[in-house]
């Protein structure tokens, strides 16, 4: 039986790498994004086996709206694999209040929403994955905000795995390296 693994910003880069290899490893897999062409792109690539559902992570609303499609389709997930991420350098003091805003809610907020979204639709043995990054520890400074929302995400996943340990259902922080 094949597992269901939801996979955010999965329109491109690693989340789309992801879901071709899950797929041709005979998963069904649901690729999110916040731009739909490139999802739906991903998922035609792929063949039936993938879904592609839009979803902005950083909108609590697009969050919720997705999951209650998937709960359509896939009453149940086993994996969660919160990919989806902005990457922006710039210094603090030039940044705008859009640029702030968006990379802290789309890489920390937007897992937050989504494992919540995920949670009541996994059993034990679930997963829930956040792609976080090597640069979390590295001296970086046009990336302070980025590393500090990729940092909460560590934070996060470590206090949810606690939380989750009596379901059964399994979080754990994956750091990925240059892409």
């Amino acid at each position: 039986m094949s597992k269901v693994i939801v996979i955010t910003g999965a329109g491109v880069g690693l989340g789309r790498a992801l879901a071709k290899r899950f797929a041709s490893d005979g998963e069904a897999v649901v690729l999110l994004g916040r731009t739909y062409a490139k999802v739906e792109a991903a998922a035609n690539e792929i063949g039936e086996a993938a879904t592609a559902i839009q979803c902005d992570v950083s909108k609590p609303d697009s969050v919720r709206e997705a999951f209650a499609a998937i709960a359509k389709i896939h009453p149940k997930i086993d994996i969660l694999i919160n990919n989806a991420a902005v990457f922006e350098p710039f210094k603090v003091v030039d940044a705008s209040d859009a640029q702030i805003l968006n990379a802290v809610t789309t890489n920390l907020a937007g897992p937050m929403f989504c494992a919540r979204a995920a949670i009541p639709l996994m059993n034990r043995g679930g997963l829930i994955i956040s792609v976080t990054s090597e640069s979390v520890d590295m001296n970086f400074p046009h990336l302070s905000i980025y590393q500090s929302s990729k940092a909460g995400l560590e934070r996060f996943s470590k206090s949810l795995s606690q939380e989750l340990e009596p379901e059964g259902i399994r979080v754990c922080n994956v750091r990925a390296g240059q892409m």
